[in-house]
């Protein structure tokens, strides 16, 4: 909650608290994650920091468009370490709405425009999943699962992957 106030300080005291108490937690990950944008963007980029937690908070309430307004906002603004994340972000509310073709489309510029990114796996493995579960197209979702692999075989979604993939494969000669 802290981080949608906006009180950076605290969230990122509140994320610590959370990891040390629940290592193995839910939201580990998470709170790890935000720790490290919190950590970059809270000296240089406080205002765009502040206009993700807002874009954050709106996509949590389910208010969409308003969340993409705020993200194009940060996309556009070329913040030199939000506007990757808040590519990846876009693409993960389009596949909320379940546009899956913008969020695929949010992802690929994601991999095109930021080719130093840190989320570059995640993007990859996304559009395998939304080729996988959301357009329910085999074939593209075997094609982006292998090329995360082809690039990104030590990323820590690379077991998870490797299963959905080897799923696939066993699902397609059976049928």
């Amino acid at each position: 909650i802290e981080f949608f106030k906006g009180n950076f300080e605290d969230a990122q005291t509140g994320y610590g608290q959370l990891i040390k108490e629940f290592p193995k937690g839910l939201y580990v990950n998470n709170s790890l994650e935000r720790i490290v944008v919190i950590g970059d963007n809270q000296e240089l980029d406080r205002v765009f920091l502040s206009s993700f937690a807002s874009a954050m908070l709106d996509k949590l309430q389910g208010k969409y468009e308003s969340a993409l307004t705020k993200l194009d906002q940060l996309i556009n603004a070329k913040s030199e370490k939000l506007s990757d994340l808040a590519q990846l972000e876009e693409g993960k509310v389009y596949q909320e709405e379940k546009k899956y073709s913008s969020s695929v489309d949010a992802y690929q510029k994601l991999l095109e425009k930021y080719p130093k990114s840190l989320y570059r796996d995640q993007a990859q493995k996304l559009i395998g999943d939304v080729y996988n579960y959301g357009l329910k197209n085999k074939t593209s979702a075997i094609q982006a699962y292998e090329k995360f692999l082809k690039e990104f075989d030590r990323s820590m979604y690379a077991d998870e992957v490797r299963d959905k993939l080897q799923e696939l494969k066993a699902g397609s000669s059976a049928g």
